[in-house]
Parts: structure tokens; sequence; C-alpha cells
């Protein structure tokens, strides 16, 4: 039902009262009638009809189908509807929530990934500075001990004894 059918039918109802309706039998007759408007007394009856229908079925429900009848199920309509923009907002809410959140999850990806290459870099090469480095202690104490023994030789040539060489470097 769309929006301008729903409003005219709330102008109806309102125009037709809000009252509501009930079917009776008044002398033999079928009616659909304002509830609460049937008295009956010193043998007169009087009431306010809405409309006389023989066909019980169709009587009994125009007479459920009320100006008040009416307006409620408008109401509640406007008010589920209501519910419904809010809930449609709210997922579109946190249906941008979580595309903002994924993106910010793809770029921690993106910066760890980065990150993890770069320290990768830097551990390899750490790990060939070490080598460089354990090269180089091993070249140097090589050199070191050529160079004791160069001098151990120059010294028994120059004194005819070899030196006794203590620990005084600490190597």
């Amino acid at each position: 039902m769309t929006a301008l059918n729903k409003q005219a039918l709330r102008e109806a109802a309102e125009k037709a009262g809000k009252d509501k309706w009930q079917a009776k039998k008044i002398n033999g007759d079928f009616y659909v009638i304002r509830s609460g408007s049937y008295i009956k007394q010193c043998g007169i009856t009087s009431y306010q009809p809405i409309a006389e229908i023989d066909h019980k079925p169709v009587r009994d429900f125009v007479a459920m189908v009320n100006p008040a009848t009416t307006l409620a199920l408008l109401d509640e309509n406007l008010q589920l509807q209501r519910e419904k923009d809010a809930t449609e907002a709210v997922a579109l809410a946190l249906r941008d929530d979580m595309r903002q959140a994924r993106e910010q999850l793809e770029a921690a990806e993106k910066r760890n990934a980065e990150q993890r290459e770069y320290y990768e870099g830097v551990i390899a090469d750490g790990g060939k500075r070490i080598a460089e480095l354990e090269n180089s202690e091993t070249q140097l104490i090589n050199e070191r001990d050529a160079a004791e023994s160069a001098l151990a030789d120059m010294y028994q040539a120059a004194t005819g004894e070899r030196p006794e060489w203590s620990n005084m470097f600490g190597f």
C-alpha cells in the first residue's frame, strides 16, 4: 500500500469518526452499528446505524474494520515503518563502520608487511655484518699470531734466544 493510499485511508477513517462498530441483529434485520449505541428501554430500541448488511461474514468484517481499528492499524504500520527505517539506518552505519574497519585492517596489514620486509632486510644485513666481523676477528687473530711469530723469529735472530711471551694482551 502506497503512502498516498495510507493517507487517504487515514483521512477517510478520521472523517468516519473514531468509534468502534459492532454487528447486531435488530428486529430481524442485520446491522453494523456504533458500539455501545444500542439501547432498549420501555419497549423502544435506539441505536446509531452504520450499515444494514444481510450477509453475516461481510457484516462481521465491516464491524471489525471500523475507523478505530483502521487508525490503530495505520498507526502500527507507521511505527513499524519508523522502526524499519531506524534499523536500516543502524545497518547502514554498521556497514560503513565495517568498511572503515576493513580499510584500517588492510592498511595495518600492509604496514606490517612493509615493516616485516624491512626488518627481515635489517636482520639479513645484520647477519652479514656479524659474519664479516667474525671473519675480520679471525683474520686479525691470524695476523697477530703471524706478527707475534715473526717478532719472535727476529728476537731469536738478534739474541739467539726464543722469547717467552706472557699473555700480556689478554687474548
